[in-house]
C-alpha cells in the first residue's frame, strides 16, 4: 500500500503526498521538472533496501510512482530479461516501467496484480497513467485551470484548490456514485480497466479489458470445473502470499476467508465479535477455524461508543459517505491488525462472482421467505415483494436495491441486462461494476487508515474470467449459492463451513445502536441534515439489514468533514 500523487502543471506536491501519509509511513520521493511533479508516500512490503520510488529507466528518460503488486513480477523479469532490459533494483514497480518500454499501453495485459500507477515520459512529455482490471487500488483525478491533479485519495487533490458538493441522483439511488463520478465537482475516479494518457493538450481515456467469453466452459461438467476452480484459487492465494513482512486474514468464520486461511497458512487471524447480538455474531466459527488452524486469533468486539467516537475519522478516510456499516468493522480489525502484521488477505469478490449474496436467492427464488436460511431476510423480502410483481429482470432487480425515489436510476442497470446474458449473470454483472468499487474502497481505506496493505485473491482476473462463463446453476443449485465454491472446497476445509446456512458476512449491529443507546446523537444528526435542505422518508424499513439510518447519518458525517457550511 503506497499513497501516490502527481500534478502535470502548476501546484505543490509536497502539500499532495503530505495527505496521503498514512498510506506510506515508511519514507517519501519526489520527481519534477518544468511540467510534471510526482510523488509517492511508501509502505514497505516487497524489495525493502531497493524499491524507493520513483523509479527510472535505463536512460532515466521515463519515471514512474506505483501503488500495490504485481505479483507476476518474477515470470514478467524474466521475460523482459530475456528482451534485453536492464534491471537495477527486485522491485516490482521497475517490472512496471520496462514493461511500458517493451509493449507501450499493452503492458497491462501482462500484468496480474492490484495497481494504480503513474509513468512520465520527458522526451515526449506525455503521462500515462492506469488502474487494475477491477479496482482494488484507488485513483482520482482531476483538471482544473489547465492543471491535471491526480491522487489515490482525493483528500491530496482538495490540498489544491477548493472544490464544493456535487450530490447526483445515482448516489441517492444506488448509495455511492457511479461511472468516475465522485461527489466532489470536478474530480473524477478512473474506472477499473481504464488508463489514462495526457500530453499537456488532451486528454484521452480508454478501457483496456473486458470479461471475455470462453465457449469451451459451456462444454465441461461441475467435476472437472470445480477443480479448475480449486486450482485458480490456489494459484492466486499462492502469488498473492508473497511479500517481506508479516501477513494475516480477516476472517469472519465463512467459507471465503476460511479458504484463503487455509490455503494461505497463515498464523495471524482476525475477527469482529458481536456477541450481545446473535444474528451478527460469527465468533464461534472463527475460533473454530483458529482451532483448526493452529492460529493465532486476534478478536476485537467493538461497541457503540466506539462507533460513535471513530465514525467521522472513517468517514474521512472513506472520501464519500459509503453507505455500509461493516466499514465500521473493516476500520477496527485494521487497527487491531497494526503492528502485528502489514499485509491482510480478505475474501472481497467471491459473492459477486459467485452468487453469494441472500439477495441473488431472493431475485431468482419462487417463494424465498419457505427457505429456512432466509428468514433473517424476511423484512426485506416482504418489502420487494409489494413490488415485484409484473416486473421484468431489470426491474424486478433494481427495485431489490435501489435505495432513493429516482426510478430513472433504472437506466444504469440496463446495460448489464441483454439476452444474451443469463438473469443471474446479469445482476452479478451490475455489481461487479455499481456495489463492487465502493466496498472495495472501504477494503482500501481502512487498511491505509493503519499502514496494512489488503490484497484480494478471489479478484484475480483469471477467477473473474472463469465465473461468468459457467453455467448458472453452478453458482445457484438447490437453494445453495456458490455452489461451484463449495465443491471447490470441498476438500481443503472442514464441512462445517461449508455446510452453513447462517452467513452475514462481516456486519455491524448499526440499527440495533442507532434506535438505543445512540438514539439522542442519531436524532442529532439527522436534525443537522434536514437544516442543510434535505427530506427524510424513514419510513422504507428493510429491517435488521436496512441502511437508510447509516447512509444519512454518513452524509451528514461528510458534510462535517468536507463542507461543514454547505446547504441546498
Amino acid at each position: 500500500m503506497c499513497g501516490i500523487a502527481g500534478i502535470y502543471g502548476k501546484g505543490n506536491i509536497k502539500q499532495m503526498t503530505d495527505a496521503l501519509i498514512h498510506r506510506g509511513p515508511d519514507g517519501e520521493g519526489f520527481y519534477n521538472n518544468q511540467t510534471v511533479s510526482l510523488g509517492v508516500r511508501r509502505l514497505e512490503i516487497i524489495a525493502i533496501e531497493t524499491g524507493n520510488q520513483p523509479i527510472y529507466n535505463e536512460d532515466r528518460t521515463q519515471a514512474i510512482i506505483f501503488n500495490g503488486e504485481i505479483y507476476n513480477y518474477n515470470a514478467l523479469r524474466k521475460t523482459l530479461k530475456n528482451k534485453g532490459h536492464l534491471f537495477s533494483t527486485l522491485s516490482d514497480t521497475e517490472i512496471i516501467i520496462h514493461a511500458y518500454e517493451e509493449w507501450d499501453v499493452d503492458c497491462l495485459s501482462h500484468l496480474n496484480g492490484i495497481f494504480a500507477f503513474a509513468i512520465y515520459n520527458k522526451n515526449t512529455k506525455k503521462l500515462f497513467i492506469a488502474r487494475d482490471r477491477l479496482g482494488v487500488k484507488p485513483l482520482y483525478w482531476s483538471f482544473v485551470n489547465n492543471n491535471l491533479y491526480f491522487a489515490s485519495e482525493i483528500k491530496a487533490i482538495l490540498t489544491q484548490y477548493k472544490s464544493s458538493p456535487e450530490l447526483t441522483e445515482d448516489f441517492f439511488c444506488f448509495e455511492t456514485p457511479l461511472f468516475g463520478k465522485t461527489l466532489f465537482k470536478n474530480i473524477n475516479s478512473l474506472l477499473p480497466a481504464h488508463y489514462l494518457i495526457f500530453d499537456g493538450t488532451q486528454i484521452k481515456i480508454k478501457r483496456y479489458w473486458e470479461i471475455n467469453i470462453d465457449e469451451r466452459y459451456a462444454k465441461r461438467d461441475l467435476s472437472e470445473l470445480s477443480d479448475e476452480l480449486q486450482e485458480l484459487i490456489t494459484d492466486s492465494v499462492t502469488l498473492q502470499n508473497h511479500a517481506e513482512v508479516p501477513i494475516g486474514v480477516f476472517i469472519s468464520g465463512g467459507l471465503d476467508s476460511t479458504l484463503l486461511t487455509y490455503l494461505s497458512g497463515q498464523k495471524k487471524l482476525f475477527t469482529c465479535s458481536y456477541q450481545t447480538d446473535s444474528v451478527f455474531d460469527e465468533y464461534k466459527y472463527a475460533a473454530f477455524i483458529a482451532k483448526e488452524t493452529n492460529a493465532e486469533l486476534h478478536t476485537i468486539t467493538p461497541t457503540a461508543k466506539e462507533f460513535e467516537a471513530e465514525f467521522k475519522n472513517i468517514i474521512y478516510h472513506l472520501d464519500h459517505p459509503i453507505a455500509t456499516a461493516s466499514s465500521f468493522s473493516e476500520f477496527m480489525l485494521a487497527k487491531k491488525a497494526r503492528g502485528l502484521v502489514k499485509v491482510v488477505l480478505g475474501g472481497q469478490g467471491a459473492d459477486e462472482l459467485f452468487a453469494g449474496y441472500a439477495r441473488y436467492l431472493i431475485y431468482l427464488a419462487k417463494n424465498p421467505l419457505k427457505i429456512k436460511w432466509l428468514k433473517d431476510y424476511s423484512a426485506l423480502i416482504n418489502f420487494y415483494s409489494k413490488k415485484e410483481q409484473n416486473l421484468t429482470p431489470v426491474e424486478k432487480y433494481f427495485y431489490l436495491i435501489k435505495r432513493g425515489p429516482f426510478p430513472e436510476c433504472i437506466n444504469h442497470l440496463k446495460p448489464f441486462f441483454q439476452d444474451s446474458v443469463s438473469a443471474l449473470n446479469s445482476i452479478c454483472l451490475s455489481d461487479i461494476a455499481l456495489s463492487l468499487p465502493s466496498l472495495l474502497t472501504m477494503n482500501d481505506r481502512a487498511a491505509s487508515a493503519y499502514g496494512l496493505e489488503n490484497r484480494t485473491p478471489f479478484l484475480d482476473h483469471r477467477i473473474v474470467e472463469f465465473a461468468f462463463n459457467i453455467p448458472d446453476n453452478f453458482k445457484i443449485n438447490r437453494n445453495t449459492t456458490k455452489f461451484i465454491l463449495k465443491q471447490a472446497s470441498k476438500n481443503l476445509i472442514p464441512k462445517r463451513i461449508i455446510n452453513r446456512k447462517d452467513k452475514k458476512g462481516l456486519v455491524t449491529p448499526v440499527n440495533i445502536w442507532l434506535n438505543n443507546e445512540l438514539k439522542s446523537w442519531k436524532n442529532n444528526l439527522i436534525s443537522k441534515i434536514k437544516k442543510r435542505g434535505f427530506k427524510i422518508d424513514l419510513n422504507n424499513s428493510r429491517g435488521l439489514f436496512d441502511r437508510n439510518l447509516y447512509n444519512l447519518i454518513s452524509l451528514e458525517m461528510w458534510f462535517e468533514n468536507f463542507f461543514p457550511d454547505y446547504e441546498r
